[in-house]
């Protein structure tokens, strides 16, 4: 018999440690801004503790259509910064933008989720660039 955590899609899992003030900072500088996605918000109480009266990161986020790198900063690999993830994107490649560049698209590996269909964190997440998949002519 199936357990209540097994049905649950949309249980919340937090991240491990507090988010750090420039993740914070950069999610009240999205809302202000309209550029938030609703299904992030699970997590607006832990951030918005740690981003109140700071100032927001030159770079405020990268995002994909189920996945958001918050403060994100560039690294010889990728990008690191506070993720937040809905299930489907653990562990797969997404299509990044800036809300500053929409049409710049930088391509991640989004990292394999702790629990399977959860919106999860995580503080400090590193994610790869990766090539942009091949498309039909």
């Amino acid at each position: 018999m199936p357990s209540v955590d097994d049905l649950c899609l949309y249980r919340v899992r937090e991240p491990d440690e507090a988010p750090p003030a420039e993740a914070g900072a950069a999610m009240l500088a999205l809302i202000a801004q309209r550029q938030f996605p609703g299904w992030a918000l699970c997590f607006y109480e832990a951030l918005e503790t740690s981003g109140r009266g700071q100032p927001a990161p030159p770079t405020l986020a990268l995002v994909a259509d189920d996945a958001i790198l918050l403060a994100p900063r560039f690294t010889p690999g990728g990008w690191t910064g506070f993720l937040i993830a809905e299930g489907p994107a653990a562990g797969q490649p997404r299509a990044f933008h800036s809300p500053e560049q929409p049409e710049v698209v930088t391509w991640l590996a989004v990292p394999v989720a702790p629990e399977p269909g959860a919106v999860w964190a995580a503080a400090a997440a590193s994610l790869p660039t990766l090539p942009p998949p091949d498309r039909p002519d």
